[in-house]
This record gives structure tokens, sequence and C-alpha cells, in this order.
């Protein structure tokens, strides 16, 4: 885990792992397993259809966690 403090106050850890398998379930089963307040996720936002019938790994994720999730998306 990488530490990076913004403020002398605030702490922010970051962490990567790669894993194998579908996205939003490797996601599930690590987060309980952190002490994570917030999940911070990248979304590309041009999936169109398929999104909507299909659904996101953003979407998928934010109904198997309980923490909040920050979707960042590009302008």
């Amino acid at each position: 885990m990488k530490e990076f403090a913004i403020k002398p106050w605030v702490k922010i850890l970051a962490w990567i792992q790669i894993g194998f398998g579908k996205a939003s379930t490797e996601i599930a089963k690590i987060i309980p397993t952190l002490d994570a307040d917030l999940l911070v996720m990248g979304e590309h936002g041009h999936g169109g259809f398929k999104d909507l019938v299909f659904g996101t790994t953003v979407e998928s994720v934010r109904h198997k966690i309980k923490i909040p999730i920050l979707i960042v998306t590009r302008m």
C-alpha cells in the first residue's frame, strides 16, 4: 500500500491488486478485507445501449458493497 499525505491530518492509502475473473466480483471480494471508507472507480461512459441492457461494472459493484463509491468520468 502506498500512503499519500495531502494535509498533515488527511492520509490517503492507495492499493493496487491484479486479479482474474469478472471485475465486479473480484472488487466486491476485496473491499470487505480493506478498512476502506470510499471506493473510487473510473467510468468511460460510452457504452450506450450495451450498458443500458447489461449494466456496467460500477453498477454491479454498487449493488454488492456497503461503502460509498466515487465515480470518476472523463469529460
